[in-house]
């Protein structure tokens, strides 16, 4: 069995250009990879960015309690401690 068969399986989605007041100082919570992989917690308790409305629908939008597993750049091959 491979992960595909057990979820969804996509790629985030970030808003362009960072910083732009169009897309981020909302109220809606962004998570980056580097929330995750920011301490050896096994759960994502606050965020120190947040998008508006258009932010979010430039982003890949996550439902509270999901599972998220990353696999990007420097964070390759590191585990949640």
């Amino acid at each position: 069995m491979n992960i595909e068969q057990l979820s969804e399986v996509v790629r985030g989605a970030s808003p362009r250009p960072a910083g732009d007041h169009k897309f981020f100082g909302g109220n809606i919570a962004w998570i980056t990879v580097g929330c995750l992989t920011a301490d050896n917690q096994p759960y994502l308790t606050s965020v120190s960015e947040f998008v508006t409305e258009a932010g979010k629908a430039a982003s890949r939008y996550i439902e509270v309690e999901t599972l998220v597993l990353t696999n990007s750049g420097a964070t390759l091959g590191t585990s949640n401690k």
